[in-house]
Formats: C-alpha cells, structure tokens, sequence
C-alpha cells in the first residue's frame, strides 16, 4: 500500500511541474494514520521551462543521495519524472526485501559504480514470495534506460493496486510537502 500511495503522491509532484531528485526512506513519512507524506522537496527541480529562472541548482550540478540516484542524475544530466522514479524503485526494492538492487560492498564509489555499469539483482532471486508482476514493475523502475522504465509513477500505482492491501487513506487525500 505505501509504495502505491508514495508513487501517486509523486505523480501529483510531477503533474504540477516538480520533480522531487531525492526520494529515499528518509524523505516519506507514514503518519499513524496511514496517511504517506513525501518531505524534503528542497532540491526539487521545476520542469516547466518557462520557470527555470526560479531553480536553486545549476545544469549539471549533482544534487541529492547518490544510493537513490537515477543513472543520468549521477551523470550530471537534466533530472526528469524518470529519474523519481527510479529512485521510487530502489525505495520498493529496498522495503519489499531489506537489500538494495546492487550487491556493491565497501565504499559508495563501488555502488554508484555498480548501479552504473552492473544489472541489478532481479527480485524475485531475493524475495520470490513477491507476486511476480509486482517484482517486474519495480525492476522496470530500476532499468539504467530510461526508455525502458514504466510509463509514469501513475502507472506504476495502477499496476500495483490490485496487489495492495486494503487502504485507510484515499487517494485524494495524498499529500506533498
């Protein structure tokens, strides 16, 4: 269920024109009454061209957690809804089994390096009680071609639903802060 909720709470972000560029554990909140909360959009990016007056970062400057990176964000490249959402996947990855997709060890050079240049761990070899198509989804988020990755969070939580538990939060009721 918190993985559907944090992907439409994210797509409500990129419908207004933000991209978040630091989705992690550390920045989603579950309140004790099940409502989720995205935090920390202080390095958002505002993808609407017309803004780009307003941003507070520079092209090419490396913002955020690099063991959530998306691989063009790592690389210096313009942050896109794509690029949350391959950090969305690490987060599911990482809640849904304990690990993340990259058996890197040692420093973070070694991950980056990985998540870079290395295919990740398919799901379903780490927690094969995961329904398949769900360990698929979250794999698609993680690809290293972001025209391989699902279509858009949204999708991402339609294709999810059916595999959620029952929820205490509507979906309007969704919040980024």
């Amino acid at each position: 269920r918190w993985l559907v909720d944090i992907a439409r709470a994210l797509e409500a972000a990129h419908l207004t024109g933000l991209i978040h560029r630091d989705i992690k554990p550390e920045n989603v909140m579950i309140r004790a009454d099940g409502l989720v909360k995205v935090l920390d959009f202080g390095i958002a990016r505002r993808t609407r061209s017309e803004e780009s007056h307003a941003l507070i970062t520079k092209r090419g400057e490396i913002l955020g957690t690099p063991a959530y990176m998306s691989p063009e964000q790592l690389g210096g490249g313009e942050p896109e809804a794509v690029s949350d959402q391959f950090s969305w996947g690490i987060l599911a990855y990482e809640l849904l089994c304990g690990e993340r997709p990259w058996r890197a060890t040692g420093n973070l050079l070694a991950l980056v390096t990985a998540m870079v240049h290395e295919s990740p761990i398919h799901l379903s070899d780490r927690a094969p009680e995961i329904p398949r198509a769900v360990a698929d989804v979250v794999m698609r988020s993680i690809s290293r071609a972001t025209t391989e990755r699902n279509e858009s969070l949204g999708s991402i939580a339609k294709q999810l639903e059916p595999f959620a538990s029952q929820t205490s939060v509507l979906a309007d009721r969704i919040t980024f802060t």
